[in-house]
């Protein structure tokens, strides 16, 4: 009776994953997308698996490639170009099949932690429709935490079967070591399953006649985040992606506590979602969000510490919710300090502790909660249903994201940039000088609209916004280069040469820089310094037809 207990309520996870998110089968690649999946070549070929562990530039064309390590979803988005090309509607299928299967998955652990079969489907459930996970689940690019939860949830399952046993039952060890190596080279945030297993291991008492889990036997699972933490630093760089907050560790841990509990928020009341949230640094102990959030979040700890022999459940959902949320905490500072992917992990913890505190309700109380969160996932499932039409197609989604967070300037910068890339100028240029109003500093924006002045050779309008955006960022060689470009379109060839040499001087090795200075110099009828410009452009491209045409005409007899 129990197996078709098991049966029906899998069918039923799936059956709510396919009504909630079958209207995200026909969207588009969105954001991240392009960069990760549809723009990256790094993928189109199988053979590249092994240059994913070694070159973290195949993970993405943009520049979270510097910041990242997750060789396996490179290598996931390989094997699904192998078989999809760039169909986007198969990517988004896939996505939603894992969410499917971790929902199941979730089910079977809660099934293993409690016998209450109602209790753990709810959970599952929850996991599943609640409209946060709609930004893992619709963004292609976020692949690497379904997977990673995938793997994350099968060897928190093999954990407490072995728990259960009389030995440690070595297959089964090995094989849950092995699926946290590999939750990690997907997602780095599943770092925190070790932890999270330790703590369910000292709330929850021991089945009779099993051993206690000594320090040795999770020595395997540090073994493999110290391995990680090593072989990221050797590729990648540096763990920090950026200074602290607010210019040091006080300020950021003010602005954390707040951050925090915005997202017990979001997952009470998930209303007004947005991709890019905006968030004020704190700066004193005085600011009333800060006190507010200290207070509440310390009020949980208590929570948690008093009722853990009331509800070991709850107490461990609490635990699972704070812990796995530790890599997102910017102890060591990262871009984002607010984004609801974050969330896909400790969602999980957060929807434990609630089931944990209805689980101790009397018989009544419990079944009238009960229905409330069947209410409650009806209304999920539409809010999700609904959020998944914002990911239908990047002006969509930037569009609707903005309603939401008018501050952000990097949604008004993507927004512009794809009006931009559909020849819808006047849009484009609102975009960018909206992006600007809220942060001067930001020279993508002018380098964007002096693209766009360029475009319309406006050359005045456009080396006015590029020498402003090489004033910003003097680092980035594809600002002299456009500048470059504008005089060489004025048809003053000192000063595209004089440009030229400083992107070359910038980017070393970039063989189109040195045909584009070859030619300013061929205008300007410097022969000779065309040549040997021609010549290490060929050295560093041997196909590069336009500079062997140009070179072989260069060379050529006269008459």
């Amino acid at each position: 009776m129990a197996k078709y207990r098991d049966v029906l309520i899998i069918c039923l996870i799936a059956a709510a994953g396919l009504a909630v998110y079958a209207n995200s089968f026909g969207n588009q690649f969105v954001w991240d997308d392009f960069t990760f999946v549809a723009e990256n070549p790094a993928i189109r070929k199988l053979t590249n698996f092994v240059s994913f562990f070694t070159r973290p530039e195949t993970l993405t064309t943009s520049g979270i490639s510097k910041d990242t390590y997750r060789p396996l979803v490179a290598a996931s988005f390989s094997v699904d170009y192998f078989f999809w090309k760039l169909n986007p509607r198969y990517y988004h299928i896939e996505s939603v099949l894992f969410h499917i299967i971790n929902a199941v998955l979730l089910y079977f652990l809660m099934r293993v932690i409690i016998k209450d079969a109602t209790a753990s489907a709810l959970v599952s459930l929850l996991f599943l429709a609640h409209p946060v996970q709609t930004e893992v689940v619709d963004w292609i690019a976020r692949r690497g935490d379904v997977i990673g939860v995938f793997c994350y949830l099968l060897a928190a399952i093999a954990h407490f079967r072995i728990r259960r046993g009389r030995d440690k039952k070595p297959l089964l060890y090995s094989g849950m070591i092995m699926l946290f190596a590999v939750a990690v080279l997907f997602k780095e945030t599943t770092i925190t399953l070790p932890l999270i297993l330790i703590s369910a291991d000292a709330l929850f008492p021991q089945p009779s006649g099993t051993r206690k889990r000594s320090l040795r036997y999770y020595l395997p699972f540090f073994a493999v985040i110290v391995l990680y933490m090593l072989t990221r630093r050797a590729v990648v760089g540096p763990i920090a992606q950026c200074a602290w907050w607010g210019g040091g560790p006080f300020p950021t841990f003010l602005t954390m506590c707040k951050v925090f509990v915005n997202y017990i928020r979001l997952l009470i009341f998930p209303m007004n979602l947005c991709a890019d949230y905006v968030i004020p640094v704190i700066m004193s102990v005085a600011n009333a969000g800060f006190l507010i959030s200290f207070f509440i979040l310390c009020a949980i700890a208590a929570a948690a510490f008093s009722l853990r022999s009331y509800s070991r459940l709850f107490t461990f959902g609490v635990c699972w919710f704070f812990i796995s949320l530790i890599p997102a905490s910017n102890i060591f500072p990262i871009k984002i300090l607010l984004a609801e992917r974050f969330l896909y992990i400790p969602s999980i913890g957060f929807f434990i502790a609630v089931i944990g505190l209805v689980l101790k309700q009397k018989d009544r109380l419990k079944k009238t909660l009960y229905a409330a969160i069947g209410i409650l996932l009806v209304i999920f499932g539409v809010l999700t249903a609904e959020r998944n039409k914002d990911w239908k197609d990047e002006i969509t989604f930037f569009t609707a994201n903005l309603k939401r967070s008018p501050l952000s300037v990097r949604m008004r910068y993507d927004l512009g940039r794809r009006y931009a890339q559909n020849k819808m100028y006047p849009e484009a240029i609102s975009e960018f000088e909206s992006a600007i109003k809220l942060d001067r500093y930001h020279y993508r924006s002018y380098l964007s609209l002096g693209n766009i002045y360029f475009d319309r050779r406006n050359y005045d309008e456009a080396l006015e916004c590029y020498t402003k955006a090489e004033s910003l960022d003097p680092s980035n060689y594809g600002t002299p280069y456009n500048i470059g470009q504008v005089y060489y379109k004025k048809g003053d060839m000192a000063g595209a040469i004089k440009n030229f040499k400083r992107a070359v001087f910038l980017a070393k090795n970039s063989a189109h820089l040195h045909y584009s200075l070859a030619v300013a110099y061929y205008k300007n009828r410097q022969i000779e310094d065309a040549v040997r410009e021609l010549g290490i452009a060929l050295r560093l491209n041997p196909s590069h037809r336009n500079a062997s045409s140009l070179l072989k005409k260069l060379k050529a007899p006269p008459g």
